[in-house]
Order: structure tokens, then C-alpha cells, then sequence
């Protein structure tokens, strides 16, 4: 036996069984159980270092990926800010040039420098409205 429901279902007990079918829009409490399916990632956004609008990686973003075919040494990435705390960015190079992204608010230093191979990159977490925190990288040398 099932249930179809068209609008917002509200339980205060909780649900119990399968949910089946789309989800759209947000789920909140604690799931438990098994969680099939895929999840789906915001769209990757291109960064060339070529101009002022694509230079500046917007804190917000998921994936940066860095493709201006010679060294951008002119990228930045502002701090976090309030609503992306907790969020992870990844910012990966697809072009074979030392890139250099200059990150406010980066713990151990702001300064990453690309070597020069395609696929080099580096995640942060959003510690804090003000603090990024270096989760993993390929390729990267952090300094001051």
C-alpha cells in the first residue's frame, strides 16, 4: 500500500519506510537507513584570469576550474563569508600553468601557487565567516 501526496508533507513523528521518486528542496532532521542515488553538483565554473569578471572566484562555487592557457597569477578568492561556512569550494587547474590564487582568510598562508600540470588543485573548507581551512591538494605549494 502507498501514499501519493501533491503538496509539503509535515510529520512531527518522523516517517517511516521508503521515500521514493524526486526530491526537490531541502531535508532536514537526522536520516537514517540506507540513502540510494546520486547527488547532484553544481555546475563547474570556468575562470580564465583574463579579465576583471573572471578572475575574482566567487567564494559561493563549488568547483572553480582555472583555464587560462598561461600562468594566472592574478586569481583571488575572498573569504567565506557567513552563508558558505561549513561548505567545501575545489579549485582545479585545466591547463599546464603555474597558477596563483591568492585566498583571504586561508590558514597557513594565502598564497597557492599551481605547478604547472593539468589537474593540480586544492579544496577548502569554510571554518568560519573569516577562515578557510586547506582540506587536501596535488600539485600546490602554500605560503605567506
Amino acid at each position: 500500500m502507498s501514499t501519493t501526496f501533491s503538496g509539503p508533507v509535515i510529520s512531527t513523528n518522523g516517517f517511516v519506510g521508503a521515500v521514493t521518486g524526486a526530491v526537490t528542496g531541502a531535508i532536514t532532521g537526522a536520516v537514517t537507513g540506507d540513502v540510494t542515488g546520486g547527488q547532484i553538483l553544481p555546475t563547474a565554473v570556468n575562470s580564465s584570469g583574463a579579465s576583471a569578471p573572471t578572475k575574482v572566484i566567487d567564494p559561493g562555487t563549488f568547483n572553480a576550474h582555472l583555464t587560462k592557457a598561461t600562468a594566472g597569477t592574478d586569481y583571488t578568492l575572498a573569504a567565506p563569508g557567513a552563508g558558505n561556512v561549513g561548505k567545501i569550494i575545489r579549485i582545479t587547474s585545466d591547463t599546464a600553468a603555474a597558477h596563483v590564487v591568492t585566498v583571504t582568510g586561508l590558514l597557513g598562508g594565502t598564497t597557492m601557487t599551481f605547478a604547472a600540470a593539468i589537474g593540480n588543485g586544492f579544496s577548502l573548507l569554510a571554518a568560519s565567516a573569516t577562515i578557510w581551512r586547506l582540506e587536501n591538494s596535488v600539485g600546490i605549494t602554500q605560503s605567506a
